[in-house]
């Protein structure tokens, strides 16, 4: 058996050299070719980055896998040192000239050559990418996130104990995890779970949604029933999301690279702890260690997702649908090749129709005024017209609808009825007769901090979308100085004064600052609603910043929680704007 799996690694070296012999002549020589602009350049192939999950890294590179002495395919890190990582790789990179040097050792027989490989958990093979000009394989080989994180640590180790843990406490506990899960609100592509305790495979895009959800709906689960285990699963789990929010960014500055190297120490420190309290469970594998190559891949080769294997994995969801939809299961390639090939050609046809109607242009189209447009904000699914004193009815039952007409009589006179010129101050009256329009859905520009690019947040104030009540909640500026939260409870447009404004009635959410220890253990940024009569105020809709995902407490209904980590914007933006939240 072991021969034959070096022969596997024979047959794949020489099978992938048919494919490299076509590009490393011209790695030395270069190649002449007119590019696009009609410019002649001389164009020298290289390999920069391989991307490929552990296993294909493994081919790659001739390691021999999880269980060899040297198991990672970057450096030489021991098989039961790969827990402990640093601010930068604690053990020496490999490299092509000692492996050559010995298998081009006459003296050595196979039986010495393997046993002198085997520190160095090598394959006695030649590797292919040796024979390409100004390639290093081992400095190739990139961290790749999707099997990494999403479909490496996480799914096969901290969320399998986690389900090991739920399902050990028992039934009731499994009930409140997955009751917590589903209360989580719905987020424009969140995945949204109801039984997580049960999922056991998926693809890494829903694990990654798992995770970013994850510490809000289980910790009151272990803090009821008082599980020590679970608790420091939890805070390892902690450390685990931030790691991969900073890994996911698209634009890494000096400061977000420290960041990640301080996280990475504390993930470390943390899992040690969680081994040594309970050691049932081995946590020396690879995708435990990788992650400390992840900063040497961003400075040399660019942001993760340039070395990211999910716009690979993703493309064969058209290939799935073919086979399924279109081939009758029998000498399929064949016909995938045929159909992929048609589909090619439509979209270039229609690139081509499309380019011919540009050019064409015809005559300017007139451009609409869009009436609900605000700044950055745009209001969409308009209602019809209604009086303020039939909306007062409609939501006579409710709290935050209370004297609506004189609250906002007073809003809009004091926030925008400002005298000039010297002039008295006029109380500009509503009468119930007047009307507003309500609108249901709010389209958010905003601009992010990781890119600097302009963003969308699709937003819903909706009693019925989808057959359930939806009101998101948002970020916005309460002042010059000062951001809050605030859920989103009728949105509307109205006329004072011969303007039009567009206001937002918003139950306000007061930022609790004094934090618990277990708020900062896990991260949680915790926000509170004590009194919902209090906290209804009306806000223009352009101090809206963005939306946010905020979460209900299961402890403690008055209570929720931000959660930052959803996407790197808001990670950042929360670090930035309320540093008491950086845990």
């Amino acid at each position: 058996k072991k021969g034959f799996t070096t022969y596997k690694r024979i047959i794949w070296h020489e099978s992938f050299w048919i494919l490299l012999e076509t590009i490393a002549k011209y790695a030395k020589t270069g190649y002449k070719f007119t590019c696009g602009d009609d410019v002649t350049r001389i164009l020298y192939p290289i390999v920069l980055i391989l991307v490929a999950d552990y296993e294909e890294q493994a081919m790659m590179s001739l390691i021999r896998g999880p269980k060899g002495l040297s198991p990672c395919p970057v450096c030489l890190v021991p098989q039961d040192k790969q827990i402990f990582l640093g601010l930068k790789p604690q053990y020496p990179f490999r490299e092509a000239a000692p492996v050559l040097d010995l298998l081009n050792n006459t003296e050595l027989t196979k039986r010495q050559l393997n046993e002198a490989l085997k520190p160095m958990g090598l394959r006695p093979v030649e590797n292919v990418f040796w024979k390409l000009p100004y390639c290093d394989v081992y400095r190739a080989l990139s961290w790749d996130r999707l099997h990494a994180y999403h479909g490496g640590l996480f799914s096969d180790h901290l969320f399998e104990e986690f389900q090991q843990i739920v399902k050990n406490l028992g039934r009731e506990a499994i009930v409140e995890v997955n009751q917590q899960f589903d209360n989580i609100p719905s987020w424009p592509n969140l995945n949204h779970f109801n039984a997580v305790v049960s999922v056991h495979f998926t693809d890494g895009q829903k694990y990654e949604d798992i995770s970013k959800v994850f510490l809000v709906s289980s910790y009151f689960m272990f803090q009821r029933m008082k599980s020590k285990q679970g608790y420091m699963l939890l805070k390892c789990i902690r450390r685990y999301i931030v790691l991969d929010v900073l890994a996911g960014l698209e634009v890494h500055m000096e400061g977000t690279l420290r960041l990640y190297a301080a996280e990475l120490v504390k993930y470390s420190e943390t899992i040690q702890k969680y081994s040594e309290k309970f050691p049932d469970k081995n946590w020396n594998f690879p995708k435990a260690h990788t992650h400390q190559h992840l900063l040497d891949d961003i400075v040399e080769k660019g942001v993760s997702k340039n070395f990211n294997t999910k716009p690979f994995e993703k493309m064969h969801g058209v290939i799935k649908g073919i086979y399924q939809d279109q081939t009758n299961f029998k000498n399929v390639e064949a016909q995938i090749a045929r159909i992929e090939h048609q589909l090619s050609v439509t979209r270039y046809k229609r690139s081509q129709i499309n380019t011919l109607d540009m050019a064409l242009g015809g005559p300017p189209k007139e451009t609409k005024v869009d009436l609900f447009r605000f700044n950055h904000v745009h209001l969409g699914a308009p209602q019809k017209p209604a009086s303020l004193s039939a909306i007062e009815a409609a939501h006579a039952t409710e709290l935050p609808f209370e004297r609506f007409r004189l609250r906002l009589e007073e809003y809009l006179n004091q926030r925008f009825n400002v005298p000039q010129d010297g002039h008295a101050h006029r109380w500009e009256k509503i009468l119930p007769t007047e009307a507003i329009v309500e609108t249901r859905y709010i389209q958010v520009d905003y601009e992010s901090r990781v890119t600097w690019k302009l963003y969308t947040d699709n937003l819903r104030c909706n009693p019925l979308f989808h057959g359930a009540p939806r009101y998101d909640h948002v970020i916005y500026n309460i002042d010059h100085t000062e951001v809050g939260f605030a859920q989103l409870q009728f949105v509307f447009v109205c006329e004072f004064m011969g303007a039009r404004y567009a206001l937002a009635l918003v139950r306000r959410l007061d930022i609790v600052k004094t934090r618990r220890t277990v708020d900062q253990d896990l991260g949680l940024c915790r926000v509170r609603c004590t009194n919902i009569r209090h906290a209804s105020q009306f806000i223009p809709v352009t101090s809206i910043i963005r939306g946010a995902l905020i979460t209900p407490n299961g402890a403690k209904p008055s209570d929720s929680f931000v959660v930052d980590t959803v996407d790197g914007d808001m990670f950042l933006q929360l670090r930035q704007d309320f540093p008491f939240w950086d845990t």
